[in-house]
């Protein structure tokens, strides 16, 4: 997978086997991140963890989580690939889990929106995300999109 950079200031924040993620305004409330990595399960419901069977049914699983606010659901087309967006904030009082990836769980805080694009792939589920403070989340797209549009998965 690749992607570019440009403008403002990015940094690697995190890296491990089948995750990794590049953030602007690190440690702030604003934080920003654009997220890439390979879901095993998502949370739904009560905070449950549920195998899904593909990229929709994670959507689906996501969309039941019980502090999550879906805004937003609709197909994608990201570097070649068809998947399913979904939108959601976590407007709770208490950290809500998202995906489990390789490297362990993945939660957003209250207060804070996740845009997730997932593709069925060879070997199981991509994610690709984008995360950002509820109250700027237009900045946080804003910011994300020209890395999105260069994004390229080969096979």
């Amino acid at each position: 997978m690749t992607f570019e950079l440009s403008g403002a200031e990015w940094y690697a924040v995190q890296a491990a086997a089948g995750f990794f993620d590049i953030q602007r305004d690190v440690g702030s409330p604003h934080v920003i991140a654009v997220q890439f990595g390979n879901v095993e399960a998502p949370y739904g419901g009560d905070d449950e963890r549920v195998e899904p069977a593909s990229a929709a049914e994670a959507v689906t699983i996501v969309g039941s989580h019980a502090q999550l606010t879906v805004l937003a659901q609709d197909g994608s087309r990201t570097a070649g690939l068809e998947g399913t967006v979904v939108v959601v904030e976590n407007a709770s009082e208490t950290q809500a889990r998202i995906f489990e990836v390789p490297a362990g769980a993945l939660a957003i805080d209250p207060g804070r929106r996740l845009w997730a694009a997932l593709f069925d792939v060879g070997d199981g589920i991509l994610a690709i995300m984008v995360g950002g403070s509820a109250e700027r989340w237009d900045e946080a797209l804003l910011a994300a999109e020209p890395i999105l549009e260069t994004v390229t998965i080969d096979p």
